[in-house]
């Protein structure tokens, strides 16, 4: 996977593929196994998927009655061969406060021309680059 592969904008957000699995079975069937709650459950240890899989509509990952693992949006929805999400952690609120200490970094660190100069994956990723790169340079001082 090359870098252009890997950053794209979905409904004007930038998205950036983390891991790509390759699995030996028909497109039918990977979507049920994404999409049903019971086979979800089977092969998570416990942890089900809820959702209409609908664009725009929310999904939630859990155990229900003992803990909330993730949820975002369906982004794009077409049965059964793609299916784009966006994702928050829940599992824990030490990873909750650190989601939104990074978005809010990100928010408040506005994109200087210089920090997108010549990168292809789009401003959300140059504004995360240049961010670390410029506490890396405070943590050096």
């Amino acid at each position: 996977m090359n870098d252009e592969q890997a950053y794209t904008v979905v409904g004007g957000r930038g998205s950036m593929t983390v891991f790509e699995i390759y699995i030996k079975t028909t497109p039918e069937r990977l979507w049920e196994a994404i999409t049903s709650e019971q086979m979800r459950k089977r092969y998570s240890f416990g942890v089900g998927t809820v959702s209409d899989w609908t664009p725009g509509s929310e999904y939630k990952a859990a155990v229900p009655g003992v803990i909330e693992i993730a949820g975002g949006e369906n982004l794009e929805v077409e049965p059964p061969r793609r299916l784009v999400q966006s994702f928050t952690a829940l599992w824990s609120e030490d990873v909750q406060r650190g989601q939104q200490r990074a978005l809010r970094r990100l928010a408040d660190d506005p994109l200087r021309p210089e920090d997108a100069a010549g990168d292809r994956r789009g401003p959300r990723h140059a504004r995360l680059v240049a961010l670390l790169r410029r506490r890396r340079l405070r943590a050096r001082s």
